[in-house]
């Protein structure tokens, strides 16, 4: 019954019904744009990172593929399946492609 004198009622919307109607839509704008603009950012961000793995990629095969060589280094590894700590580290020179604090290729060193 109170649903069909609501219906049936010619009273408007107060004036405090509507200040709280448009700050909640506000509310939930801004929201939005905040959720927008961090996407946007994170975006932008990525994006930037891809271009540089890229360029570092590139110089590294570009490097690795001429005929000079890279820095000869000799890297230790343990064998993988093997439970036992004590076993021999395997010992591996190898040349190395790409400057530090970027992407690196390892060659095995080439036998002449």
């Amino acid at each position: 019954m109170k649903l069909i004198n609501k219906i049936r009622s010619r009273r408007g919307e107060t004036l405090v019904e509507m200040l709280v109607s448009i700050t909640l839509l506000v509310l939930a704008m801004s929201i939005l744009a905040a959720m927008l603009s961090a996407a946007y950012n994170s975006d932008v961000s990525a994006r930037k990172m891809d271009d540089k793995l890229r360029e570092e990629l590139s110089a590294a095969e570009e490097a690795s593929s001429a005929e000079s060589t890279g820095t000869v280094s000799i890297y230790s590894i343990k064998p993988d399946g093997k439970p036992d700590e004590s076993a021999p580290d395997v010992q591996i020179d190898v040349d190395v492609y790409g400057g530090a604090g970027a992407l690196r290729i390892y060659k095995p060193k080439s036998t002449p």
